[in-house]
Order: C-alpha cells, then sequence, then structure tokens
C-alpha cells in the first residue's frame, strides 16, 4: 500500500519518525554506525535500504507519473542517503 497525502508532510513524517525510533532505541546510533563500517553489517544495511528505495519509488511516481523508473530511482537514493 502506497502512504497518501502530499509529498511534503509525509516524507517529514517518515523522518520524524525514523529519528524517533533512533533517539527511543538504546544503542541504536551506535549500531548505524558500526553497520556503515563493517561490510558484511552494511551488506545486511545495503538490503534494507534498496526495500525501502523501492517503496519510495512508488510513493514518487504515485504522486508524479512521468518519472521514469530511473529518475524515481535516483531521487528515492538521494533521499535515502
Amino acid at each position: 500500500m502506497t502512504p497518501t497525502g502530499p509529498w511534503p508532510e509525509l516524507w517529514s513524517q517518515y523522518l520524524d519518525a525514523f529519528v524517533a525510533a533512533v533517539a527511543e532505541t538504546p544503542g541504536a546510533r551506535v549500531v548505524l554506525s558500526a553497520m556503515r563500517d563493517d561490510s558484511l553489517l552494511r551488506a545486511v544495511d545495503d538490503v534494507a535500504n534498496r526495500s525501502y528505495v523501492g517503496a519510495i519509488e512508488i510513493a514518487l511516481r504515485t504522486r508524479r507519473p512521468q518519472l521514469t523508473l530511473g529518475e524515481a530511482t535516483a531521487i528515492a537514493t538521494v533521499l535515502m542517503r
């Protein structure tokens, strides 16, 4: 299911939820940092991020059907990074 509503509000809510989850989870910042520093953990993180990128692509193309898949992928990847 693709979230609906204005994109700026949706993205803001997503970021707020992510920051809150990290802030509320003991050790989350350390774990996230470690995941980027270790090649095996980075691979796990990359798999999860590809899933998120796919969901963002769908949300973007739902709102802007004129976007090509390549354009939506590029935008989604930048947003995730």
